[in-house]
């Protein structure tokens, strides 16, 4: 009789661990198949029943991971990273979990550990030392300056990345409309609606963007040209009518573009990005201000990390192959929704640079045409948990982001926010005297990106200019007769003016020491005096002047044509220095054309250094409605031609 208990053990036994094997297939299928929502139940059973399986343990946890459950992903990681032979790879996910539940001690141990673990790797060394409470200190520095609120058009599900257009935004949203029919198709990932664009004016309305653009997959995020009459979107590849696959059968994303001649009703001319691929992804769009360079984010071959940012140039009718930006931007881990603002600097969002936990928004700015030094934007636009889809208007010094921090309304949610500036009053005085000096000229250079403006000028005798964070400026006046005078605005007092509301009006004062006037009418090729049409000795470029639309200050395409020859006359001629000359109509207000024509200068220098002009062959001005090539002043009524000879941009020889 034993032996036939013995038996009925072993059946049990071996079909027991049939059902285990049998389930384990199963659960790792749903894993293969990015259904990881289906995939955690399988597995919560398996560990369940058996708590040394640690396949199963090890699965469970990264599909926590994967749908951004950052309570459960911890608690399973804290087990695997236990299991011996575990893959280094789990210290570090364990330290990012923990450090998006806020255990930043906890959390620098596990990066320390992992940076052991993996020495190639810098994430664990960069992340453990930024968890130390002397630098921790940083992410918090300049938070004074933003105001955030929820947006009102949040829903309970996940909405994000907007992007500006025409008075409002639009967005990705996997919200449920109610009214409806229930969606036959459902994202397996974690079993939500598929994402579709939304259009908000900003407050608690919000309604599909574009029947032709929404379609049964993914739509989102996108980018506008400046013109506001063509998309770049991102959806899953599939366009009319036809879903395709990788050779692993994964349906990757890709960029499509779109036009519209009417109101935004009648999107159509759908087509490929050219360098789009069946095999990995291409999303996430951003057009720099003159519409002519697209970056985006890709997991193609042979980049630095998961997701990287790339560029494409548009030139000569045809977008240029993307360029990976480097390890400077990209990381090993994701770099992603990236955004450019109207000074050409880019946001993004990593997990690859050090921060807080999960994706930190970064700014990198532009330096002679290539991003350097990637800084935190710092709490409160920044969190432990994953910030991301960064936009900015400067005049208004507003934006929105998105966060799936605790305290909003549904899964991601977008924030609106407020950025306050200091604004400093700058007068140049007689070193020798201390009086005020009249009509001087006064110039800023970010030290960072040596970029120079002009500043403001509020009368004769007094300057102004508003100022960015994460900075020094240095300040240089010119007035002939004197010789040039400097003065320093350092990043630290900037930061006083904020934090404790210190009033810094008439406090920088420029001294500039007289000397004596020799008249002397040879050209200084090395030092050039800023010099105009209106001067005889002057040697102007034969282009035809390269002009705006109204209001705007993106290159056109005709204007693209007249700068092209520019390129070419500068690389025949590999000495010649040349004078960037921005000017406007007279409708606007002073100061409001000033600004205008500081953003056309520059979206014609980006333009040129873009293309391989050294940034030290240029020199930039911009002068508003105070130099009009033909005279309409506010009060005069002038026909649109006669106003649009005032909206251009001069290229004038300076040396060659």
């Amino acid at each position: 009789m034993k032996y036939i208990y013995i038996t009925l053990i072993f059946l049990f036994i071996g079909s027991y661990a049939q059902a285990q094997a049998l389930r384990m297939a199963l659960a790792n299928k749903k894993y293969e198949q990015y259904h990881y929502t289906d995939a955690i139940q399988m597995y919560e059973a398996i560990v369940s029943a058996n708590a040394d399986n640690a396949e199963a343990t090890e699965k469970l946890a990264h599909c926590y991971r994967k749908i951004n459950d950052s309570k459960n992903a911890e608690k399973w990681y804290a087990k695997v990273v236990e299991i011996p032979k575990s893959h280094p790879i789990n210290k570090l996910y364990y330290a990012q979990a923990l450090a998006e539940n806020q255990k930043y001690k906890e959390s620098q141990k596990w990066y320390k550990a992992y940076a052991q673990a993996a020495k190639n790797d810098p994430r664990g060394n960069k992340f453990a030392m930024s968890y130390n409470d002397s630098v921790m200190v940083n992410f918090y520095k300049d938070s004074a300056r933003y105001q955030i609120k929820l947006a009102d058009f949040n829903s309970e599900q996940a909405d994000f990345s907007p992007m500006f257009y025409r008075d409002g935004v639009v967005f990705c949203s996997n919200r449920k409309i109610e009214g409806t029919q229930p969606v036959k198709h459902t994202f397996q990932w974690n079993k939500t609606n598929f994402l579709d664009l939304y259009f908000s004016t900003g407050g608690a309305d919000a309604s599909k963007l574009n029947k032709r653009l929404n379609s049964r997959y993914h739509e989102g995020p996108v980018s506008f040209y400046p013109s506001e009459d063509s998309i770049i979107f991102t959806r899953n590849n599939y366009l009319n009518g036809k879903y395709k696959t990788s050779k692993d059968k994964t349906n990757k994303l890709k960029l499509y573009f779109a036009n519209t001649k009417g109101d935004g009703e009648d999107w159509s001319n759908i087509n490929n990005f050219p360098y789009n691929n069946d095999e990995y992804s291409m999303g996430h769009p951003t057009l720099s201000p003159d519409g002519r360079t697209l970056y985006f984010i890709s997991d193609m071959p042979n980049g630095q990390g998961g997701t990287d940012i790339y560029k494409s140039i548009y030139s000569r009718g045809k977008w240029n192959k993307p360029v990976n930006l480097g390890a400077e931007v990209n990381t090993k881990g994701n770099e992603m929704f990236p955004f450019i603002d109207e000074n050409n600097d880019l946001y993004f969002s990593s997990d690859g640079h050090a921060g807080l936990g999960g994706l930190d928004i970064f700014v990198a700015r532009d330096k002679a045409g290539k991003y350097v030094s990637p800084q935190n934007l710092g709490v409160p636009l920044n969190s432990s948990q994953d910030d991301f889809g960064y936009i900015y208007k400067e005049d208004s010094e507003e934006g929105y982001f998105t966060s799936n921090r605790e305290g909003g309304v549904g899964d991601d949610d977008i924030y609106t926010f407020k950025r306050k500036t200091c604004k400093f009053i700058v007068v140049v005085v007689n070193e020798k005297t201390n009086e005020i000096i009249k009509n001087a000229k006064v110039e800023g250079i970010e030290q960072e990106t040596t970029v120079n403006f002009p500043a403001e000028s509020l009368n004769d005798s007094i300057y102004s200019f508003k100022t960015k964070l994460r900075t020094n400026y240095a300040l240089t006046a010119f007035k002939e007769g004197f010789e040039e005078g400097n003065s320093q605005l350092t990043e630290e007092k900037l930061l006083r003016c904020l934090q404790y509301g210190e009033d810094v009006s008439d406090t920088i004062r420029i001294p500039i020491r007289p000397v004596d006037v020799v008249a002397d009418n040879t050209p200084q090729p090395n030092k050039p005096k800023y010099r105009y049409k209106g001067n005889p000795n002057v040697k102007v470029i034969e282009v035809t002047n390269v002009y705006f639309d109204f209001d705007k200050y993106y290159i056109r395409p005709d204007a693209a044509q007249e700068l092209d020859r520019v390129i070419e006359v500068m690389n025949q001629y590999p000495n010649l220095k040349i004078e960037l000359s921005s000017h406007t109509d007279t409708r606007a207000t002073n100061y409001y054309n000033i600004r205008l024509a500081q953003r056309r200068s520059r979206a014609s220098y980006h333009y040129l250094v873009s293309r391989g002009i050294s940034p030290e062959r240029l020199v930039v001005n911009s002068f508003g409605e105070n130099k009009l090539a033909l005279d309409c002043p506010d009060s005069k009524d002038c026909s649109e031609e006669d106003h649009q000879l005032n909206r251009r941009t001069e290229v004038i020889i300076l040396s060659y």
